[in-house]
């Protein structure tokens, strides 16, 4: 859905456009994290992020004019801060004209190389083999959509409120609240997906077979006897739509939002819409292409309904039209083919005494030699 992203590029929505076409319910889309340090220089198509331990460690971000901007988003943190200020600091600099080759300068020169080295080793192992030495180079960092923190509205076995469908890992939302913190994405998985298996295979086993619905079959049989040829190619006209779709997504749902660029952002979806009726569909590839930007549609539409019925700023959602947390807003937007809902979020006995919004805690063992961190 964006132009810069650290997914795979076949990754299109199509678990939570899935979900909402069958009538489950998603939460807390408006909540999309964007990973702050992507290194876009010396690399441009191989993903080589920046570990967020190599802030901890002592490095420093600088604009075109030589400031380090960083101390502005968190007086205290500055370069250490969390994802979400860290990347609105860097997308500020870039869309008020301070960028450097499209980023802003990673300046590493207070860190010993064996630390880095082993905060970061992707860098390393990219470039020493080609006898490039990082210290001796510009490094660009700017931010990437990273992680869809919202998704099916789940309960704890992975059931969505439509019998039958599971959803677990980043298919399902509720578990990250609306800031993932940093490795909590593979341990999701697995506690989540092996409770919806387990959940599932129950449901299986107990279930009475119900007649289904022949339509939608029929629907996609004919769409697949439509198409006159099995190549995986496509005409340029896909290729250009798809283009458009993630620079209007990224202009309108991006990093800094407001509610005019969220207007937008669903006027432009319906454009897409549009554009994408008026294309002939004769191939395989075609077919793939097209199905692609329509659940692309359908998830930003989703995405961009809830960030518009947001009114505050909070977590990884940033409205700079509402950019104070607001304490009537706590409470989650959920989404479906019926409409938008909002349900507010009770705290238990055992919060009560828990900060409304506690700071990032930097980890002292993941700047220590020996350590490693990986970024998911």
């Amino acid at each position: 859905m964006f132009p810069v992203t650290s997914n795979p590029i076949d990754v299109r929505g199509g678990g939570f456009a899935v979900a909402l076409r069958a009538g489950a319910r998603l939460r807390d889309m408006e909540f999309i994290q964007f990973y702050p340090w992507r290194l876009i220089r010396p690399f441009k198509s191989t993903r080589v992020p920046i570990q967020p331990s190599t802030f901890v460690a002592g490095g420093r971000l600088y604009n075109s004019k030589g400031e380090r901007f960083m101390e502005k988003y968190d007086p205290v943190k500055k370069e250490a801060a969390t994802r979400d200020v860290s990347a609105r600091g860097i997308f500020d600099q870039i869309r008020h004209g301070l960028a450097v080759d499209g980023g802003v300068v990673l300046d590493v020169s207070q860190i010993p190389d064996e630390q880095f080295r082993i905060d970061n080793t992707k860098v390393v192992d990219v470039l020493d083999p080609k006898g490039v030495d990082y210290r001796t180079i510009p490094l660009i960092v700017a931010p990437e959509a990273h992680f869809s923190i919202g998704g099916v509205l789940i309960d704890e076995h992975g059931r969505s409120d439509l019998s039958g469908l599971y959803a677990a890992g980043e298919n399902a939302g509720g578990i990250h609240g609306g800031n993932r913190l940093n490795s909590n994405a593979v341990p999701d998985t697995q506690v989540f997906g092996y409770r919806a298996g387990l959940d599932a295979a129950r449901f299986a086993g107990t279930a009475r077979a119900s007649a289904l619905d022949p339509s939608p079959i029929g629907h996609w049989a004919d769409r697949l006897k439509a198409v006159s040829s099995s190549v995986s190619t496509t005409e340029p006209g896909f290729d250009d739509l798809i283009e458009y779709q993630r620079n209007a997504m990224s202009l309108g749902l991006g990093i800094v939002r407001t509610g005019g660029g969220l207007r937008q952002a669903l006027t432009e979806i319906a454009i897409i819409r549009e554009r994408l009726r008026r294309l002939d569909v004769t191939t395989l590839g075609e077919l793939l292409a097209s199905l692609e930007i329509e659940d692309l549609c359908v998830v930003g539409s989703a995405c961009a309904e809830s960030a518009l019925l947001r009114e505050e700023s909070r977590a990884a959602h940033y409205r700079e039209d509402f950019p104070i947390t607001d304490p009537s807003w706590v409470r989650t937007i959920t989404v479906n083919n019926k409409g938008m809902a909002t349900q507010p979020i009770v705290r238990g006995e055992e919060e009560a005494h828990w900060p409304s919004a506690p700071g990032a805690v930097a980890n002292p063992k993941a700047s220590q030699p020996g350590a490693k961190e990986f970024v998911e």
